[in-house]
Formats: structure tokens, C-alpha cells, sequence
């Protein structure tokens, strides 16, 4: 298919489609080969990259919406995989500060336990305890 075929099938001004595939192909979302005649040929892929693309045009986003958006939905699983590790390392290191952290406030929480202990003043030994003291003492 070309240019004009495209601006036909979808009704969009023949200017404004090649503006839209300038687009594409400068943010890397599409290539567009040329025949032997020098015609611009839109194969497959970049008809349906394109044809998303006017779907959220008509949805009332900006091209650089739409473009931010397809480029996300277009990564490839080398892209995916890549972001993954990178997002659970990130995740693995403020895993890490965190169990810091908490070993640090439980370091503190000990101690002012300890503090709370010392402040208490010792118990009272009630009567009954006193006098089992003195009949084990005498065993």
C-alpha cells in the first residue's frame, strides 16, 4: 500500500497522512521502504502502527500522546525484560535499606525497653511469696 491508498482507505487528507508516517518514522515506530518507481510502500506493520496511531489521535490525543502511547505497546520482549530487571533491582535495593532500617528501629525499640525497666521500680513481694522464700530457705 502507499501513501495515497492510505490517505483513501482512511479518509484522512493524503498531506496529513504523510505528515502522521514523518511522525512514526522519527520516533522510530515505522520504517517506510520506497519501491523501484520511488513510491513510498507502507507495509503491514506500519499500516497497523498507523492505524493505531489515528485511533488515539480520534480519542483526542496529541501525536506526541499518541506516539508515547504506541511506543509503549510496541516494546519488544528484549525492551520488556530489560525494564523488568532494572525495576527488580531497584525494588531489591530499597528491599534492602528497608530490612536496614527496620534492624535499626528494632535496635532502639530494645533499647528503650531496657530504658523503661530500669525507670520501673522493682515489685513488691507479696506475703504468700515471701513465706514459700523462707520454707524452701529451710530445706
Amino acid at each position: 500500500m502507499n501513501i495515497k491508498q492510505l490517505s483513501e482507505s482512511t479518509g484522512i487528507p493524503y498531506s496529513t497522512v504523510r505528515k502522521y508516517l514523518t511522525v512514526l518514522v522519527q520516533n522510530n515506530l515505522i520504517k517506510l521502504n520506497k519501491n523501484q518507481s520511488g513510491v513510498v510502500e507502507i507495509d503491514d506493520n506500519a499500516q497497523r502502527v498507523f492505524l493505531s496511531f489515528i485511533e488515539h489521535i480520534r480519542s483526542g490525543k496529541t501525536p506526541l500522546e499518541a506516539v508515547k502511547k504506541i511506543a509503549k505497546s510496541n516494546l519488544s520482549q528484549d525492551d520488556v525484560l530489560s525494564l523488568l530487571i532494572e525495576k527488580m533491582e531497584r525494588v531489591e535495593k530499597e528491599n534492602r535499606k528497608l530490612r536496614e532500617l527496620v534492624q535499626i528501629y528494632l535496635s532502639r525499640l530494645e533499647n528503650l525497653e531496657n530504658q523503661i525497666k530500669e525507670l520501673m521500680p522493682p515489685k513488691k513481694e507479696n506475703l504468700l511469696t515471701k513465706i514459700i522464700k523462707k520454707i524452701l530457705k529451710k530445706n
